[in-house]
């Protein structure tokens, strides 16, 4: 298996297999944690089941369904072959044996689904390579911070709190890759930019995709507060 530049990870300590727990139009990114209720049986089992392993060990797969999911929906509707695999780090039991679970992105990977006894579907997972890392990045590492942090400053003047997501997540630039996902995860509403965006293999082209939406948001949010103010 390839190693992932995305979040660090060591590739021994992945599982042979993983659970699947597909979702339509929804794309969890690495190193950006999701809640989700579970109430269908089969991912009540899923649950179940991932809470008899160690708390390190409880791992699944995100995938968003693919197109024509519908027509198969409790069968096995087809999903993006990339997707994040995650960690549920927190689980907490509700009322009609229901779940909500937190899970943990960690990194891309791409799904090669196997045959599974369970009632849930299972793939074996291979880690992305990216073409362009951090190391590629050289001196430019302080100007992309830069500019994401000057796009995300701009858009909070305008909106204020509304952008509370993007401020936080500047908090931490130590990790560029992670800063990027999460910066893209509060920026892009669309499940499909966010799915092109987990498929990116440029560490570069995702902080370009990243700096476009940010400066949508902001010429939208111009556009709107000029729309308000009184003549």
């Amino acid at each position: 298996m390839d190693s992932t530049h995305d979040v660090s990870l060591d590739v021994h300590a992945l599982p042979a297999e993983v659970a699947l727990f597909p979702l339509p139009d929804h794309v969890l990114m690495p190193g950006v944690p999701a809640p989700y209720r579970v109430f269908e049986p089969r991912y009540r089992s899923m649950v179940e089941d991932l809470l008899e392993m160690p708390e390190e060990e409880r791992w699944i797969a995100v995938p968003r369904l693919a197109p024509g999911w519908k027509s198969d929906y409790h069968g096995r509707p087809p999903v993006n072959a990339i997707a994040t695999l995650g960690r549920v780090v927190t689980c907490e039991p509700l009322i009609g044996s229901h779940y909500f679970i937190l899970v943990e992105g960690v990194a891309r990977v791409r799904l090669v689904e196997c045959s599974s006894d369970r009632p849930y579907r299972l793939a074996c997972i291979e880690p992305l390579r990216d073409t362009t890392t951090v190391a590629d990045l050289a001196g430019g590492r302080h100007q992309i911070i830069e500019a994401l942090s000057q796009a995300v400053y701009t858009l909070s003047q305008i909106v204020g709190n509304t952008a509370s997501d993007l401020t936080e997540a500047l908090q931490d630039t130590s990790d560029i890759e992670r800063l990027v996902y999460r910066l893209g995860a509060a920026a892009m509403d669309e499940p499909d930019e966010r799915q092109a965006l987990l498929e990116e293999r440029s560490l570069l082209n995702r902080t370009g995709m990243v700096l476009n939406s940010l400066s949508d948001l902001i010429a939208l949010s111009s556009c709107h507060l000029g729309a308000s103010a009184p003549a």
